[in-house]
């Protein structure tokens, strides 16, 4: 065998395993808008702790398909706009942040401080604090999603707190809910809502988070 060929076939090995390479961790690609290649696995980028940033989500209702309500809650990380039907608007401020642990477990704190009026006292300022634990997991694949393309997470437990108060309530096995995982890198995670078609509740909309 010449030196040429013995080239030759030491750079089509080098080229056969290359692409087996750039196959292998391009299957790693879950979401829409991952990124094409990523050395570590989507549990790995996803523990840790995350803010939201912003987001946007719109909720349409209909009534023997005839739309009855619309209202739009627009995020920027501090505060949440409503706005429903172009009629009734409210901001608050709004800050929530998750912690997605490794042994499956998580946390999710939500701030939430607005005013309101008091027929004895006046106008108020209150701040409650909703704290969340609970499991998650990724959802498996189906005809729609590929696998662990949606997470899901199950709050079992919730306290709410009141710093004008000394009461705070607590209560178990809370709420399941399930997101596209629309995008998930180190430092970036964006939340995508999908409604079941034919449902009489259409969410649509997405939230983005930043790793802490």
């Amino acid at each position: 065998m010449n030196k040429y060929n013995f080239k030759m076939k030491k750079t089509s090995k080098i080229l056969f395993l290359f692409i087996g390479l750039i196959i292998i961790m391009s299957s790693c690609k879950k979401g829409e808008n991952d990124p094409f290649l990523s050395m570590q696995t989507r549990k790995a980028k996803i523990t840790g702790e995350w803010k939201l940033t912003s987001g946007n989500i719109n909720v349409k209702i209909y009534n023997e398909g005839t739309l009855s309500s619309d209202a739009t809650e627009t995020y920027d990380g501090e505060y949440r706009y409503y706005n429903h039907s172009n009629t009734s608007f409210d901001t608050i401020v709004y800050i929530s942040t998750f912690n997605f642990k490794d042994d499956m477990t998580y946390t999710n704190e939500v701030i939430r401080s607005f005013s309101f009026f008091d027929n004895q006292y006046g106008a108020k300022y209150t701040k409650i604090t909703n704290h969340y634990d609970g499991e998650w997991y990724f959802a498996e694949g189906d005809d729609i999603y590929k696998n662990k393309e949606r997470i899901t997470y199950y709050a079992t437990v919730l306290k709410t707190y009141y710093p004008d108060s000394t009461v705070t309530e607590e209560k178990t096995s809370i709420h399941e809910v399930t997101f596209v995982l629309d995008k998930l890198t180190n430092k970036e995670m964006i939340f995508r809502y999908d409604s079941p078609e034919n449902s009489t509740t259409e969410i649509t909309g997405y939230m983005i988070f930043e790793k802490n």
